[in-house]
């Protein structure tokens, strides 16, 4: 007889085989997901290239929108050890879990065997006065492997085969069905668990009247390297536009915000703009120029020199004022460095007061010579030296009055 056969090689052909190929076939979706979303950022990066005339608020507003889309789209590629999507690779590992579990109860499954395999050569059935459905019992109506089973149970039992055998092995079979078909629904309710997941959030719609923060041609750019961005653009107050400042972190992505703001210094003193441009005007050097750009000057250091702002706002990067003297000719001529001031007053060796009653710090360098910044009495930097020998430092100390000596 071949009913159960039959119910097996169903199972195998409408069940396990589709779970058995259901990576092989789900992975050409991760495939094309993939394709489209390159082809989408290469068109978006062609429509902000230099040279492209797309900037301006609806540039701003394309940019901010697109960059939400594909931060989403990253999530959705989140790939697993299985060369997968994080949800795909999620239900294919649960495909094959069901397909290792189920094999080997569908192979235990066999047909019933005939009187002679039970040893009865035909035999009455016992309990024959009944009805033969009584004989059985009921299969679960919801599992049609049981169901199956059943039916296949009834022809046997029906030819008047042995039944107290019979029924031993008709139940064995059943309960084998059962936990093949609780398997089955074990994989149904995790895939039900896989698709209640939510989706990655999918930015507004276009039409959001929500205003977007300016961030022209931010493409390709880390929200660190959008700030720093941001932040030299308000620093050269528009004379340098957005796009340029981002390209240039573009073709430099390593480069720190001092050495990219030195960058478009440079820029502006090769073209006569900006800053560096007005102190080219006003009498300055390129050379001049250009060690200010070293030292670590900043537009409103510039500004400062020019006269066009207060002294208030020059200090370095950790916000030490600096005296005029210091900005317009120590700093300068000891080609000492905004960035080396700070590194020695955070790292002085020893401090030793003047005869004014100002402070002088000095800083033991790693190849023996030494930093020295003094300031005056109203709590200025009025000159920092680097570099200096034992005999210069003892020197700078008889020049401003105190005993550098440890």
């Amino acid at each position: 007889m071949g009913d159960i056969e039959d119910i097996k090689h169903a199972v195998q052909r409408d069940f396990l085989i589709p779970l058995s190929e259901f990576q092989a076939h789900t992975q050409a979706l991760d495939t094309v997901h993939d394709q489209c979303v390159q082809e989408f950022q290469k068109a978006l990066q062609a429509l902000f290239s230099p040279g492209v005339a797309f900037h301006g608020a609806a540039a701003d507003a394309v940019a901010q929108l697109t960059e939400t889309y594909l931060a989403a789209e990253r999530a959705m590629g989140d790939y697993t050890s299985s060369s997968l999507s994080y949800r795909l690779g999620q239900a294919a590992s649960l495909s094959q879990k069901t397909v290792a579990e189920i094999e080997p109860l569908l192979s235990s499954l066999h047909d019933f065997p005939l009187a002679q395999a039970f040893g009865v050569a035909g035999g009455a059935v016992k309990g024959a006065e009944q009805p033969v459905e009584e004989s059985l019992p009921p299969p679960d109506p919801e599992n049609p492997i049981s169901l199956g089973i059943y039916v296949a149970g009834l022809a046997v039992v029906a030819l008047g085969v042995g039944t107290t055998v019979f029924l031993a092995s008709y139940n064995e079979q059943q309960m084998r069905a059962n936990e093949v078909w609780q398997e089955v629904r074990q994989w149904q309710r995790g895939m039900n668990t896989l698709a209640a997941q939510p989706e990655s959030r999918l930015p507004p719609e276009p039409t959001d009247p929500k205003p977007f923060l300016p961030t022209a041609s931010s493409l390709g750019l880390t929200t660190q390297q959008q700030k720093t961005a941001q932040e030299l653009f308000q620093e050269f107050g528009g004379d340098i536009s957005l796009d340029d400042i981002e390209n240039l972190i573009r073709q430099h992505p390593q480069w720190s915000k001092e050495r990219l703001r030195q960058e478009l210094l440079r820029n502006q003193l090769k073209q006569g703009t900006g800053y560096p441009g007005k102190l080219l005007r006003a009498g300055y050097t390129e050379d001049q120029i250009l060690a200010m750009i070293r030292s670590g000057y900043t537009t409103v250091h510039m500004a400062v020199i020019l006269g066009d702002t207060s002294l208030g706002p020059a200090t370095t990067p950790e916000g030490r004022v600096l005296t005029k003297h210091a900005l317009e000719d120590s700093i300068l001529r000891h080609g000492i460095t905004l960035q080396q001031i700070d590194d020695a007053l955070d790292n002085y060796s020893r401090v030793r007061t003047q005869q004014d009653g100002a402070n002088a710090y000095i800083k033991k360098n790693a190849d023996g010579t030494y930093t020295v910044v003094i300031f005056d009495k109203s709590g200025g930097i009025v000159t920092a030296i680097k570099g200096l020998k034992p005999k210069e430092l003892n020197a700078i100390g008889r020049r401003y009055g105190f005993d550098p000596s440890p």
